[in-house]
């Protein structure tokens, strides 16, 4: 199943953005170096604005707040110099500069508890379907699992979230995530394994849970 694009039809609305990232740069250097800096700015954005939606996403970001928050992880890029190749991935990176956002902005809505709402559970089934699963049947059980891994990952603590995303999804490394997130290799194992325990629990206990009330629902929704 392909990735969903979460910032479809917005990736090449990057003239608005760069006016954005012009207006709310403080040190408001002269023009020229201004507008090489967007352009690297804008080559960064459209190489990974989708990376950093899916990473904010599986963090437990709230769905209707995620293009904002993409958009504050790339002024922050923006206030930060630009990505500097330096060992760390630009993914890595920006992944580092979302986490502190979505951390920020998870303490401000603590009264959300980012598992799917049933109009998000629509969404993500409307995503499958684009990504043409084969009969009735296929579509049911391939919902069914992503709802399930995205109520899995909301349980995580934040921080191990981001490692476990990063490392089982996005397929970095390690010593990658460690420079970047700037955390000891030690630390960023041991979060890896207890997220990896409390993923596996939570999607167990969720697709149990799912399965019993399907068994419990009456075929067609009807009275029994």
């Amino acid at each position: 199943m392909h990735e969903p694009v979460l910032l479809a039809g917005h990736a090449d609305d990057w003239s608005t953005r760069k006016e954005v990232c012009r207006a709310a740069d403080p040190a408001r250097p002269d023009a020229a170096s201004v507008d090489a800096s967007l352009e690297d700015l804008g080559k960064l954005y459209h190489e990974h604005a989708n990376f950093v939606a899916r990473f904010i996403a599986r963090i437990g970001a709230p769905r209707a707040d995620i293009e904002d928050l993409v958009q504050e992880v790339f002024l922050v890029a923006h206030r930060q110099g630009g990505f500097r190749a330096q060992g760390a991935k630009p993914t890595t990176w920006l992944a580092a500069i979302a986490f502190r956002i979505v951390g920020t902005h998870r303490r401000g809505l603590r009264r959300r508890d980012g598992i799917l709402s049933s109009s998000e559970a629509a969404d993500a089934k409307r995503e499958v379907i684009a990504d043409g699963a084969p009969d009735a049947f296929a579509l049911q059980a391939a919902n069914e699992q992503l709802t399930d891994v995205q109520r899995a990952l909301a349980t995580l603590e934040p921080d191990q979230a981001a490692v476990f995303v990063l490392f089982e999804i996005e397929q970095h490394s390690c010593a990658d995530i460690a420079e970047t997130l700037g955390l000891p290799v030690g630390t960023v194992h041991s979060r890896l394994h207890y997220a990896r325990t409390a993923f596996t629990e939570a999607f167990a206990r969720i697709s149990r849970s799912r399965m019993k009330l399907s068994a419990g629902t009456p075929k067609g929704g009807g009275q029994p």
